[in-house]
């Protein structure tokens, strides 16, 4: 396999961008000791909560821990079904198995990665409690319409961001459209940290409170435990290194929209050929590019021919959520019916797109693509 020159995603070279910055935040941190729940982490949260357009912004260990604190907080139990989309991380889906809920899956939309509202019009059932809404890839799904489901209804709605940080639909960014929204920080996403870390938002008081309880074992106080919680705490470093990262986020983000729009130029006739299917993103939509993904025939051996060219490149993701060994016990026969999820994990193929990398980098793994299926 020939050395990747083209990476599908470069954490480290934030850190050589940015080093005066963050060496002198994490000295910080360390000279005054103050490693778990020190003043950066409220600093972050505020500045969070203000790029965000949320009211409160609680940091969390991971994306997943701030996903399973949030069920937690609305008080998901056993004997609950969340309904969530087949085509994602298995954190969206193995939270929900967590809290002795039953994860109800749907397919995708019939032109795009994200859930199908139609389909989660079919899903709802009495013992329904909630809808987790994933931004996969960074591109936001139709939260508006399925907000419309989930009122008419009286269910929750979680949305999953941890690819989307930044996007928006209109002027307002996603995560804000729900009862809560939550963002993972693991170092390849858009915003990333030196570790794991994550982030919860929203603009209802109570759920704040209860969310800054849940991360600290559920106390109220000291000794004082309200509630069964966790230890979702967000470390003071990470939360360091994320502040300096806020102020950079949208010259990131917008190079990552520059350089996805040179994708879409330069492969567009293989879309015309019917060799790949490009992703689409709506008018009113703004991806934050987490991944650019494409539906690609022969799509495994593109992989190892972009391999072997030095070209980073994953399948995410390569088997629907319902067909994991970990959910076989929620299994249901009508998901054999979701066509558009089954062909989705068998074309879909990640290729770089990220600020560290250079349009003449976008060019030649373009070329490489066209090359492929000429």
């Amino acid at each position: 396999m020939a050395k990747i020159k083209i990476p599908l995603a470069d954490p480290s070279w934030e850190y050589r961008s940015l080093r005066n910055e963050i060496d002198s935040a994490v000295k910080k941190v360390l000279e005054e000791g103050k490693f778990i729940m020190g003043p950066e982490v409220e600093l972050f949260e505020k500045e969070a909560s203000e790029y965000l357009g949320a009211k409160y912004a609680i940091g969390m260990s991971s994306g997943t821990d701030a996903l399973l604190a949030s069920l937690m907080a609305i008080g998901v139990k056993e004997g609950d079904e969340v309904i969530t989309t087949s085509f994602s991380f298995i954190a969206t889906a193995s939270v929900i198995a967590r809290v002795g809920a039953k994860p109800v899956f749907v397919d995708v939309e019939e032109d795009g990665f994200n859930m199908d509202p139609e389909g989660i019009k079919r899903a709802i059932t009495k013992k329904t409690k909630a809808i987790i809404v994933v931004h996969i890839f960074g591109e936001p799904a139709r939260i508006e319409e399925i907000n419309k489901i989930a009122q008419n209804n009286g269910i929750k709605i979680i949305e999953d961001c941890a690819q989307a940080f930044g996007a928006k639909i209109g002027s307002k960014k996603v995560g804000t459209f729900g009862d809560i929204g939550c963002y993972s920080f693991f170092p390849a996403k858009p915003l990333g940290c030196a570790g794991d870390g994550g982030l919860v938002i929203t603009n209802d008081e109570n759920l704040a409170t209860i969310l800054r309880m849940m991360r600290v074992q559920g106390a109220s106080g000291k000794n004082l435990h309200k509630f069964v919680g966790g230890n979702f705490r967000l470390d003071t470093i990470q939360a360091a290194i994320l502040k300096v990262k806020l102020n950079h986020i949208d010259s990131w983000l917008e190079k990552r929209g520059i350089l996805a729009g040179k994708y879409l130029e330069k492969l567009a006739p293989l879309e015309k050929s019917r060799k790949i299917t490009l992703p689409k993103c709506r008018q009113e939509t703004i991806s934050s590019w987490a991944q650019f993904s494409i539906l690609a025939k022969n799509r495994d051996k593109l992989k190892n021919y972009l391999l072997e060219n030095g070209i980073g490149c994953e399948v995410y993701y390569p088997i629907p959520l319902f067909r994991q060994e970990c959910m076989a016990h929620f299994y249901d026969k009508t998901y054999e019916k979701y066509e558009r999820v089954e062909k989705v994990c068998r074309e879909v193929l990640s290729i770089p797109v990220h600020q560290s990398i250079s349009i003449e980098h976008i060019e030649k793994v373009s070329q490489r693509i066209i090359e492929f299926y000429e």
